[in-house]
């Protein structure tokens, strides 16, 4: 028995282990999710009354700025611009910003600078300026950060803010103003009211532009320029979605997020890595430093290259660029390798810090030395605009080096603001300086000391208005030649200028300007101009009128070698007289031709 017992617990039984239910497999069943609508709150009354001020800064900047480029115009739609955006955006709840009320006040003295002068490269320069400063400026004072202030982020909400965010709150506008015209009518009524009162205004302006001179002048210039006009709105209601959008954002803080600043950059970089990554870099550079020895000690001497003459002028210009490219590309190596370098209790080692701090201080010594090459070359042949504006951004450059090695010793301290404040007051004092009547005026009086040699008064004149104080000075030059072209530079102004004008009997005046394109250092060079043409005897006055008509109606070139106008001589049958340093008319020059 027990043996039968056992065979039955040994022996497997196919038909019943067939015979006994089995368990299914677990299968994933996917979670489905209902779709939620989103719901949209109507649009408040503060942001139904904004968006028609805004339309209305937008026209605004379209005429005034827009149309008229980027002068006087410009600065007082950007101040109404500014005023109510700040209206709009400023949130009382929340604490003064004080680096971006510091922004959005640079941007308004910037804005002034493209009343006063009218330099093209300087002013599309500052108008990038304005827009960041602006983004910045209405970023803080709604209190819509997303990211720290203090260091590189600053940069991304900078961008998202500007670029980024009005896209993306599209969606978020569209919807609040759909929800706004479900739930109320006003705004139909209001549309209503607007067309009703159109067939009223068919019948009354026209009994208004009877009675009224001034009117019917106002009417008449309206219906003149209606194309333009229309365009201007056409522009208008371009902007205004996007503008819109980007304050909305900003009011609502649709962007914001809470988890932002806890996010932090993923360390990866070993700091034995960084330190030989850097040293490598270091070596390179006090080899350079052991080559400029040949420079100063006659036993270095052998480094230069065989028969090494070159002039100062030459050593000046050569590799100053090349420098500034280092200089830039070592700001940016630094600030990647912190950026990644692992740390130990939130501190960078001592290499690390060491190597960067070496490779800042070689930059500072490579600014020092273009510094230097630059003022030679300024020595050597005068101011120039570039010349001038490379020395703002070397010392640009250096108030970035000295926060970014503040930054390496001290971690928590915020410096990118401090960068951004300090180069945008320096680019809006270099702007008042106005650099283009800095180089007329020096280059004349360092002519005229002896200091210069030569003098460019056709380089001088394309730098436009500013310039044409210096130019009418140089016509008084004991140069007779150089002074001849000066006054041929002038003429060729006054010739093509838009706010001079001559009637024929050689009577010359300036021109009423629209106030919207009106700018100072063009209004300077007409009165310039103008009494320089008034002080003439007859006999200058005479010439001076025959080449103005054939500037006027003529094109012409100058050519530098030989001093003279292209097609004057022998068009016109003058010729240069050195010793009057005129250009004279010759009876038989005009029977050759």
């Amino acid at each position: 028995m027990e043996n039968n017992n056992n065979s039955q617990q040994v022996y497997f039984n196919p038909s019943q282990a067939q015979s006994q239910p089995q368990s299914a497999p677990a299968q994933y069943v996917p979670q489905y999710k209902p779709y939620v609508k989103k719901e949209y709150s109507p649009l408040e009354k503060k942001d139904n009354r904004f968006v028609f001020l805004l339309l209305f800064c937008a026209v605004i900047f379209s005429d005034f700025a827009l149309f008229k480029g980027f002068h006087s115009g410009f600065t007082i739609a950007y101040a109404l611009l500014f005023g109510v955006s700040t209206a709009y955006l400023w949130d009382k709840s929340s604490r003064v910003n004080v680096f971006s009320v510091s922004c959005g006040l640079i941007s308004l003295v910037g804005s002034v600078t493209l009343s006063l002068f009218d330099n093209a490269f300087v002013n599309t320069i500052m108008l990038i300026l304005i827009a960041g400063l602006f983004t910045l400026y209405c970023i803080g004072i709604s209190s819509s950060f997303s990211r720290s202030q203090g260091n590189y982020k600053l940069l991304f909400d900078l961008f998202a803010g500007a670029v980024t965010n009005p896209l993306e709150n599209l969606s978020d506008v569209i919807g609040s103003v759909k929800a706004g015209a479900k739930k109320g009518s006003k705004n139909f009524s209001v549309i209503v009211g607007i067309l009703l009162a159109l067939p009223v205004l068919f019948v009354i302006v026209p009994l208004l532009i009877s009675s009224d001179a001034a009117f019917e002048g106002l009417v008449k210039s309206i219906a003149e320029n209606i194309g333009i006009y229309l365009i201007e709105i056409a522009v208008a209601l371009i902007i205004t979605p996007f503008a819109f959008s980007f304050m909305y954002g900003k009011r609502k803080k649709l962007n914001v997020k809470e988890n932002a600043e806890k996010k932090t950059v993923e360390r990866k970089f070993a700091p034995s890595g960084a330190v030989s990554f850097l040293s490598v870099i270091s070596f390179v550079y006090v080899v350079y430093l052991f080559s400029q020895l040949a420079y100063f000690f006659s036993a270095f001497k052998g480094i230069l290259p065989e028969g090494y003459k070159h002039s100062a002028s030459v050593f000046a210009r050569r590799g100053f660029f090349e420098m500034f490219a280092v200089v830039a590309i070592n700001i940016a190596l630094i600030s990647v390798v912190n950026a990644f370098t692992k740390r130990k209790n939130g501190k960078a080692s001592a290499g690390v810090k060491g190597v960067s701090l070496f490779i800042s201080l070689f930059s500072v010594l490579m600014l020092a030395i273009s510094i230097q090459k630059m003022r030679l070359n300024i020595a050597t042949y005068g101011y120039s605009r570039n010349r001038l504006l490379v020395c703002a951004f070397m010392l640009m450059m250096l108030i970035v080096i000295a926060f970014f090695i503040i930054h390496i010793f001290a971690p928590k301290v915020q410096y990118m603001q401090a960068i951004i404040v300090s180069c945008s007051i320096i680019f809006v004092i270099l702007s008042f300086m106005d650099i283009n009547a800095m180089t007329g005026n020096y280059n004349v009086r360092a002519y005229n000391d002896g200091r210069l040699k030569r003098i460019n008064a056709q380089y001088l004149a394309e730098l436009g208005d500013s310039t044409v104080p210096s130019l009418v000075k140089l016509t008084k030059t004991e140069n007779k030649k150089t002074a001849a072209e000066a006054k041929m530079v002038v003429i060729k102004y006054a010739a093509e200028s838009k706010s001079l004008s001559m009637d024929k009997y050689g009577k010359m005046t300036e021109k009423a300007a629209d106030f919207r394109s009106y700018v100072r250092t063009r209004s300077m060079a007409s009165n310039a101009v103008l009494n320089y043409y008034n002080s003439l005897d007859e006999f200058s006055k005479k010439d001076f009128i025959n080449k103005y008509k054939f500037f006027s109606e003529s094109e012409t070139s100058y050519n530098e070698d030989s001093g003279d106008f292209y097609s004057w001589e022998y068009d016109n049958g003058y010729r240069y007289n050195e010793k009057t340093g005129n250009y004279e008319f010759v009876q038989q020059l005009a029977d050759e031709v």
